[in-house]
């Protein structure tokens, strides 16, 4: 048996990648995900963008991701769609 987690977008909810591990690999890795998510709040902070500019740069991310294959063309347009809603 195995545990996956989902790295994903903020806005977009983009399956950005998956780590696999062997069931109960990501007890400790628990703690990891908390402290990176912390960190990118923190990051995100401290830029001191408005909410408008995060959402240009995750679009313009989302579309640098559809351009290098890590998403296909309808994940793309399904996480622009979900950044759009945001922006409304």
């Amino acid at each position: 048996m195995t545990e996956t987690i989902t790295f994903s977008s903020v806005h977009g909810r983009a399956r950005l990648f998956d780590v696999v591990g062997g069931l109960g690999a990501f007890h400790a890795a628990r703690a990891f995900e908390a402290e990176l998510s912390a960190h990118i709040q923190r990051a995100a902070a401290i830029r001191g963008a408005t909410r408008a500019q995060q959402l240009r740069d995750e679009m313009r991310e989302h579309y640098r991701l559809q351009q290098h294959g890590v998403l296909t063309m309808p994940e793309y347009e399904e996480s622009k769609a979900r950044i759009l809603q945001q922006h409304a």
